[in-house]
């Protein structure tokens, strides 16, 4: 669990240990992240993972546009390539990854 006040980096390190779940670890061997990732608990793939932003303005346009799809400040931490992703719904805000793992993405005001 990560907790910090407004602007403290939650989602800028969420967002990359998501997609490390999703992936699972040995996907980053011989890559510059490994160094990152090789001593985290991370179980292999296929994961089910659940993402919650504050409201649905924050998830659609912070993390499911700025983090996982596009990038802003940084390249986007979804993948590129059709060997990875199986399908990616924005109206679901689900990713399906072809290893089986699957990122859903819910706000927190849509309850329970």
């Amino acid at each position: 669990m990560v907790t910090g006040g407004n602007r403290a980096g939650k989602t800028e390190l969420g967002a990359p240990t998501c997609m490390a779940w999703a992936l699972g670890k040995d996907f980053f061997k011989d890559e510059p992240a490994w160094k990152w990732v090789k001593e985290l608990p991370i179980p292999p793939p296929p994961n089910n993972i659940w993402v919650v932003g504050l409201d649905f303005p924050t998830l659609r346009d912070v993390i499911w546009r700025d983090k996982f799809l596009y990038g802003k400040e940084h390249p986007a931490f979804l993948p590129k390539g059709g060997d990875i992703v199986k399908k990616s719904s924005e109206a679901d805000f689900q990713i399906f990854l072809q290893n089986g793992s699957i990122i859903t993405c819910k706000s927190a005001e849509s309850g329970r």
